[in-house]
């Protein structure tokens, strides 16, 4: 236990700088998580917005909530800033100050006789300094002299003041994050290069020459400069004065992508209170185009759309943004593939029966043409050898094989999308049910060592397809949702719903029309006529299936492949209540 605090606590008289804990002692690290402003009593300052947790080395098995609130100067926040704040004057000091929200005017400066930051620094006239949004989304302090220092990471707007502490009101509605370690010295030139990565909005800095020559990327982040092409990204592991090890990630605008999301999957559709990050299933219903019609972004010109996820499976939401939008669960789920298409190791998939630049699909029956031979199918598939998504939907000519866009071709009909995570052991079954779907491929690429394990995707993906009727699968979602995967091919010959779906449920299936007369959201109501997403819902709540899929229900698809993927699932179930009484089955 002894060797425990040893490694713990770190004294004045080793360390110039620390991060401090509650009681006012050294401290190797610390974590806060600020609460939201809650009208209760729970904690002291939860109902001012001021309340929050604590938990560091020494305590490090719960979260503990503070006595003293955010806008008092004896807890551990105040007590470490206090440190920067009483030698601020000291030349032999490094500071840095950043944050995407500043606290009020910019104070970036340096040794006049520094000839790194002369050289580096554009910042300097105030007036030249570029516009916030084109900053990283970062904030943080750093303070450090030439035996140690700490590294404050926080996610409070417009803090810390650069000259004495006060918590903001800018901080209080929401809930906050902050992480304070100390390092030695030698960890401060690695901690300059992820703010160079970043290109932090620095509002207050110093840093003395004697430590630039040393740290020539934090010379460069301070004066502005930052990362461009690539490398886009750094990785780098940073060990604290008493030995924790932690991991930094930083990522430069280039990147382009998200950051936590290092496995391919789906990406939730922005909210006011979350950052973009992976989840494991989503679905989309796109409205037809509805004239005079203001209730959502982009309904009148065919762009504008309901979004629900498995973090919010009960209701579909409006989404702020339109389907041309790049900003949007779909644009950034497919940009995952764009950014890699050319990466050897990654599996991809994109098929339409109406393909991306390709002729329309009459939907005749006539199986010499060449577009009817084929499914009526739509869907993109990508996987590298952990993991994937299957993107299923309705619309024709999308998306593009190397950007995101949403075209033309899919904004007068409602249309829908579903989106769902897997582990790359269902890649297989994956595989089988295009098998018997036969899509219409216009893009793809099998890496070879994928190829033994998936026989019948590398079927489909040779144009080869199943003699067999149909296939039936489940198949089991990273998040643990499962789905009843139906396929059929042209040797089926009959209705996808009526003949497999509804009988393997056991249940009464209403299909395919968004219901005439029902709302969603403020919407006006639109005829089924408008509607060509395929969807289906159990009739009795006591078997709440919902299907998603990619087939009509005309005769002229009884010899056409296609398929639709069903789950068990109350909310689900209420949240697609809006589906018709019309073409039950």
């Amino acid at each position: 236990m002894r060797g425990l605090i040893t490694l713990s606590l770190l004294p004045a008289c080793l360390w110039a700088f620390s991060c401090i804990d509650q009681s006012g002692n050294p401290v190797d690290w610390f974590a806060v998580y600020k609460m939201p402003i809650v009208k209760d009593n729970s904690i002291p300052g939860v109902a001012d917005g001021i309340g929050w947790y604590y938990l560091d080395v020494n305590k490090k098995d719960s979260l503990q909530p503070s006595a003293k609130t955010l806008d008092d100067k004896d807890q551990a926040i105040a007590y470490t800033l206090q440190q920067y704040y009483d030698k601020q004057s000291d030349t032999t000091i490094f500071h840095a100050m950043y944050n995407d929200e500043p606290y009020g005017t910019v104070s970036v400066s340096g040794d006049t006789n520094n000839l790194f930051y002369e050289l580096f620094s554009n910042r300097i006239n105030p007036k030249f300094r570029p516009s916030e949004t084109d900053f990283g989304h970062t904030k943080g302090t750093l303070f450090f002299d030439k035996t140690s220092g700490i590294w404050l990471v926080h996610s409070v707007p417009k803090f810390p003041p650069p000259d004495g502490y006060a918590y903001p009101t800018s901080g209080h509605d929401y809930g906050q994050t902050m992480l304070c370690m100390t390092f030695k010295y030698s960890e401060l030139n690695k901690i300059g290069t992820q703010l160079y990565f970043n290109r932090p909005n620095i509002y207050s800095s110093f840093l003395p020459t004697d430590m630039a020559s040393a740290n020539l990327d934090l010379a460069k982040a301070i004066a502005g400069q930052y990362a461009t092409g690539q490398p886009s990204s750094s990785i780098i592991d940073l060990t604290t004065s008493a030995g924790t090890t932690f991991k930094s990630f930083a990522k430069s605008k280039d990147f382009n992508a998200d950051l936590i999301g290092y496995e391919r999957g789906n990406s939730s559709e922005p909210h006011p209170s979350s950052s973009p990050c992976d989840i494991f299933l989503f679905a989309v219903y796109k409205m037809p185009i509805v004239p005079g019609d203001t209730s959502i972004n982009g309904v009148q010109d065919g762009v504008g759309f309901y979004y629900l996820d498995a973090k919010s499976p009960g209701a579909f939401v409006p989404s702020t943004k339109m389907l041309n939008d790049t900003k949007q669960a779909i644009a950034y789920t497919l940009q995952q593939f764009y950014t890699k298409q050319n990466d050897s190791t990654v599996f991809h998939v994109m098929y339409n029966d109406e393909p991306y630049d390709g002729d329309s699909d009459t939907d005749d029956g006539d199986d010499a043409s060449e577009s009817t031979k084929y499914g009526h199918t739509k869907g993109v598939v990508f996987f590298d050898g952990t993991a994937g998504i299957w993107l299923v939907h309705s619309v024709p000519k999308f998306p593009p094989p190397d950007h995101y866009s949403y075209p033309e071709s899919g904004m007068d009909y409602g249309q829908t999308m579903l989106c769902m995570t897997f582990k790359y052991a269902e890649l297989s079954k994956i595989g089988t049910q295009l098998f018997y779907n036969r899509p219409n491929i216009y893009s793809s690429f099998l890496p070879t060592t994928m190829s033994a394990a998936n026989p019948d995707l590398v079927n489909a993906l040779a144009a080869q397809y199943s003699k067999n009727a149909s296939s039936i699968f489940s198949l089991t979602t990273k998040g643990g949702v499962t789905f009843t995967s139906f396929a059929k091919s042209k040797y089926f010959n009959a209705d996808l719903y009526d003949s497999l779906v509804a009988p393997t449920l056991k249940t009464d299936l209403t299909v395919e029309s968004w219901r005439r007369g029902g709302l969603v959201g403020n919407t006006p109501e639109f005829s089924y006529t408008k509607d060509h997403s395929k969807m289906a819902r159990s009739t009795e709540s006591s078997k709440p299936y919902v299907c998603i899929g990619d087939i009509n229900r005309m005769t002229s698809q009884y010899v056409r492949g296609g398929g639709t993927l069903c789950t068990n699932s109350s909310s689900l179930w209420g949240a697609f209540n809006v589906i018709a009484t019309q073409n039950s089955c």
